[in-house]
């Protein structure tokens, strides 16, 4: 029997199985390389226009802190529920700089965004609906990669995580006409400081409120809605032909 590897060229996926994590899932952008800008892996296409931001290893680095985001010029999201979440690695330790933001269609001054807030004592990630907000009690480590979500579940319920962990929970009573993601790594208004200052990756939204199970799962492998592709196979020609026998799918790796 001859064995020959044959690497996998069929690159990333979504999952077709009928698992959880791709149920709801609305906008998940491709962050594995250089593509130039930000190709959308769900059914629906809202590719990200990249301005400034640059690819770095793993991920994008916004490295200015005022002017480099992108931008999804699609509606990815119309109402409640939603969920938003990011993995972020920020190089500053004072301002509060915005990961995901999605404005009202009528006004970008009414929002819902995830912000990682600075690594201070009471003032660390929170979901903000204009005034309202939720903040975790547990903050963040400048130069680690970090998991933050955001669980839009009403206009009366927010619920924001860091690590899968700490928890903040807010009631308010905003509500909205319609939503539209307007950028990832800036606010929707571009007031300045707001922006991004670090790395970012894996980025989800889900047109649903996910489950403090289903975060936990995403914290320990963020690769969960990618189709588990096989990366070699085991072939024999003893038969008249190369037939398959063994096939092995990859392991994806967990980030952090």
């Amino acid at each position: 029997m001859n064995n020959i590897i044959v690497p996998n060229m069929a690159g990333r996926q979504l999952r077709t199985d009928g698992h959880w994590s791709v149920d709801g899932l609305v906008f998940f952008p491709d962050f594995s390389g250089d593509t130039g800008n930000l190709p959308d892996l769900s059914p629906y296409g809202n590719n990200g226009v990249i301005t400034g931001a640059e690819w770095a290893g793993e991920g994008l680095l916004f490295n200015d802190g005022s002017s480099q985001y992108v931008e999804i010029p699609k509606a990815v999201v119309t109402d409640y529920p939603f969920t938003i979440i990011c993995w972020f690695n920020s190089d500053d330790a004072a301002n509060a700089q915005t990961l995901v933001s999605i404005a009202d269609t009528g006004s970008t001054s009414v929002k819902c965004r995830l912000v990682a807030a600075g690594n201070r004592a009471g003032d660390t990630l929170l979901a903000q609906n204009i005034g309202q907000f939720a903040e975790t009690t547990t903050g963040y480590t400048v130069g680690k990669w970090h998991q933050a979500v955001g669980v839009f579940v009403s206009a009366t319920d927010r619920r924001v995580y860091i690590d899968a962990g700490s928890i903040g929970t807010d009631s308010g009573n905003q509500t909205l006409a319609g939503l539209n993601v307007t950028g990832i790594g800036r606010d929707s208004d571009q007031t300045p400081g707001a922006y991004m200052s670090g790395r970012m990756r894996h980025v989800f939204i889900y047109n649903r409120a996910l489950s403090a199970s289903e975060i936990q799962a995403l914290y320990i492998n963020p690769e969960l809605p990618v189709a588990q592709d096989p990366i070699w196979q085991m072939y024999s020609q003893a038969v008249g032909g190369i037939v398959p026998i063994i096939q092995a799918h990859t392991r994806r790796r967990r980030a952090g």
